[in-house]
C-alpha cells in the first residue's frame, strides 16, 4: 500500500493515527500480516480498521 503524499504528510498521518488508537501494533496489522488480505490479493481496509479501532489494551 502506498500513499500519494509527501513523507512529512505520511509521518503526520501515522502520528495522528497512533495518538488515537489503543493498539500500539496497529501498523503491524497493515504491513506485516496477511489477516486482512482478500482472496484476490487486495487489502481489506474496512476489516483492518474495524479490528484496529475495536482493539482493547491489555490490563495487567
Amino acid at each position: 500500500m502506498t500513499l500519494d503524499v509527501s513523507e512529512e504528510a505520511e509521518d503526520a498521518l501515522i502520528s495522528e493515527i497512533s495518538a488515537n488508537v489503543s493498539d500500539p501494533g496497529w501498523m503491524d496489522h497493515i504491513f506485516h500480516s496477511d489477516a486482512f488480505v482478500r482472496p484476490d490479493g487486495s487489502f481489506d481496509a474496512d476489516a483492518a480498521s474495524a479490528h484496529i479501532l475495536t482493539s482493547k489494551p491489555l490490563t495487567l
